[in-house]
């Protein structure tokens, strides 16, 4: 070769070398081949992939999560048919605890000689929540005396309607039965049905770690210790694991006010359960929250429109931020009558209802106007009421018996829901006694029936004065007087008592009693989860 050319430089690893005596600034020019993404770009970009990626996969598993535990409640159809109005923006949860045994082995009588089979109702609340933000928790006394509707039971045998405890709803007709009997109580529809049995109970409450309730000592009671329920306690805060929480809600021997003391327990200690399940402590403990959702999930029936989402939107209603949105009342109800139909003296001269016992009644106009306000608007009018010439019947002759000594149950055959309600309001306004209304057996009467058993018909005269076109009808099986309204009902008239002049025409029923106007029931007066009187109960 002829010598290095001056034209090139000297190469070393197949890389070009700055020549000697060159600037320092002698950058070496890089080889461009084609556009590439800078080191950050490149990084920006696996990262929004990672997110994506990472997103989908928790998505996912939040979804496979939801559809787990979704699939773990048990379930029932509630059907439809005639069931109070639903009210716009607002909800309303039946709230059951039962007494099933299932689960508990022989505790409880669980098993063994004095097991106990079926289940009951051991606590019924009602919780409205309004579309203002403020929640109502309204408990049913378990020994109340309702009107239970027929039913048909699995094997297929019918049963007609009957009175009993609305705990026994349960037992009878399952989870629909007993919604049908508070509907009917109530005239206040049920969108959601949550029930939980005391095995659930018990594994919930030791799922949270446990519950803080302060009890009171109360005077001429022992209510700090009772051996029929197991539940021990002291003054002050107590802290209940399962087994004592459970002990603590279902004691009913040693309490002043006996059922309705142990509403306000149950009361109190739902509110700490959805506050502590709710707590941070437990919400960032996943080992805490898996158990809790085990426990729940396998613990509670719905009905089959209820989800997962709707249990979470319940729990974060009644965990409450502000506790003054959160109101406890019970129905109003009040201790056995002489006057009540069916009653006698037990041995130790106590008042009992025949074939069922020691239990509470209520009164159709005062369960009405407690009950109005969770009602939509629509159904508070009741119909109106057209003047009458005189006390007569339908057959034109005046009537002999006044009707404050008329008693009366009014049932809606017409099929319009909410008019048997009306109609009740209305008769008790002119002095009748009335007992609960109810749906007939058939819901397709054109005329309204007054049936009456023999020896009635005077008293019964009386009530088809006050119903414009009832047909008189003798019924030798009638216990009591019984009026179906049929659709061509459209108002009621004013019956005087004999006698006595006709009263003024009216343009409408008087609407029902204010809550405060109320004769004076057994009911503890409502409260808020802030009132001292519900942070510390007997």
């Amino acid at each position: 070769m002829n010598g290095a050319s001056n034209s090139t430089y000297p190469v070393r690893s197949g890389r070009p070398e700055r020549p000697a005596g060159s600037p320092a600034s002698y950058r070496r020019t890089p080889v461009r081949r084609g556009s590439r993404p800078s080191v950050l770009r490149r990084w920006l970009r696996r990262f929004a992939i990672a997110l994506s990626v990472g997103t989908l996969v928790i998505s996912l598993g939040g979804w496979v999560i939801y559809k787990y535990y979704d699939g773990q409640i048990g379930r029932f159809h509630l059907p439809g048919g005639l069931r109070p109005a639903a009210a716009a923006g607002d909800q309303n949860y039946l709230l059951v605890g039962s007494d099933s045994r299932a689960g508990t082995g022989s505790t409880y009588q669980g098993t063994g000689r004095d097991h106990v089979t079926g289940q009951r109702s051991d606590s019924l609340i009602l919780a409205h929540l309004d579309s203002d933000g403020t929640t109502t928790l309204i408990s049913f006394p378990r020994d109340t005396v309702v009107t239970i509707p027929a039913y048909t039971d699995p094997s297929g045998r019918p049963h007609p309607e009957s009175r009993n405890r609305i705990n026994v709803a349960l037992d009878l007709g399952g989870p629909t039965l007993l919604v049908q009997t508070v509907e009917r109580l109530s005239d206040v529809r049920v969108d959601h049905y949550v029930q939980i049995d005391l095995a659930g109970f018990q594994r919930i409450t030791d799922a949270i770690g446990g519950v803080d309730v302060c009890v009171r000592k109360a005077v001429g009671f022992d209510n700090l210790n009772d051996d029929f329920s197991g539940f021990h306690g002291h003054p002050g805060m107590n802290h209940l694991d399962g087994t004592q929480a459970l002990a603590f809600v279902r004691q009913r021997h040693g309490l002043p006010r006996g059922d309705l003391a142990r509403i306000q327990r149950q009361q109190q200690f739902l509110g700490a359960v959805f506050r502590k399940a709710s707590a941070s402590s437990n919400l960032f403990h996943p080992d805490r929250l898996l158990s809790l959702a085990n426990s729940a999930a396998s613990s509670l029936t719905t009905d089959d429109a209820t989800s997962v989402r709707d249990l979470v939107s319940l729990s974060g209603r009644l965990r409450g931020n502000d506790a003054a949105k959160i109101h406890f009342a019970t129905i109003p109800v009040r201790e056995l009558r002489s006057t009540d139909p069916g009653t006698f003296r037990d041995a130790n001269g106590l008042w009992e209802l025949q074939g069922i016992g020691s239990v509470l009644m209520y009164d159709q106009p005062a369960v009405d106007a407690f009950f109005a306000p969770l009602r939509p608007q629509s159904q508070s009018p009741p119909p109106p009421a057209s003047p009458s010439p005189g006390p007569t019947a339908g057959d034109g002759r005046p009537v002999t018996v006044a009707p404050a000594a008329v008693t009366v149950t009014v049932q809606n055959g017409s099929g319009t829901p909410g008019i048997a309600r009306s109609v009740t309001q209305g008769l008790a306004a002119q002095g009748f006694h009335v007992g609960a209304y109810a749906n007939a057996h058939r819901h397709d009467y054109a005329d309204s029936v007054v049936s009456y058993p023999p020896g009635s018909v005077e008293a019964a005269r009386t009530v088809a004065a006050a119903v414009p076109g009832a047909q008189l009808r003798e019924d030798p099986a009638a216990a009591g007087i019984v009026l179906v309204v049929g659709s061509s009902f459209t108002s009621l008239v004013h019956v005087a008592a004999p006698g006595a002049p006709a009263a003024a025409p009216s343009s409408a029923l008087p609407p029902a009693p204010a809550p405060s106007a109320l004769p004076t029931s057994l009911s503890p007066p409502q409260v808020t989860a802030a009132d001292p009187a519900n942070a510390c109960t007997y």
